[in-house]
């Protein structure tokens, strides 16, 4: 997965702003990884229980999700809490069992985190992949603002792509 590609991406469709994407000192990066591995931990706990509401509970309200597969009744692209809930409901019916890895976490300014993680989920079928998103500040606690999921075959590598030369 390409950090920077998902900073410019968050950047094109103004979820931050330019300052915000400047890079972060190591402390503030550990930070950012431990929030984005506690809110993940959350939403697997909420998965595994298969709890739509309180899976959609950690998206703020106006939050993105691109699953990785479209939805034949929602759609390509979820906008919202409710269509959000909607597709967890039908997703926990199909996958049971969730398990999210965070890979990589870092600061945007003060209020934002990035994030991408590893992502597993097993049941009635499977899938395998990651996810790039966006994290923001709610009250005293952290939401899903925006979430990118991306397949791959159930079993292939993982390996980083050699950089191009």
């Amino acid at each position: 997965m390409n950090v920077p590609a998902i900073i410019a991406a968050a950047l094109t469709v103004g979820i931050i702003s330019p300052a915000a994407a400047e890079p972060s000192s190591a402390a503030s990066r550990q930070e950012a990884r431990q929030t984005a591995e506690a809110l993940i931990a959350k939403l697997d706990a909420a998965y595994n229980r298969h709890d739509a509401a309180g899976i959609a509970s950690l998206f703020a309200e106006d939050a993105t999700l691109v699953p990785a597969r479209s939805s034949p009744t929602l759609g390509a692209v979820l906008s919202g809490r409710l269509q959000i809930e909607k597709f967890f409901a039908q997703a926990v019916t199909m996958f049971g069992q969730q398990t999210e890895t965070v890979v990589d976490a870092g600061p945007i300014g003060d209020a934002g985190i990035w994030l991408v993680t590893e992502l597993h989920l097993a049941g009635h079928g499977q899938l395998e992949g990651h996810v790039g998103g966006v994290l923001v500040r709610s009250g005293d606690g952290w939401q899903i603002r925006m979430s990118t999921v991306s397949a791959r075959p159930p079993g292939a590598s993982t390996a980083a792509a050699p950089a191009h030369q």
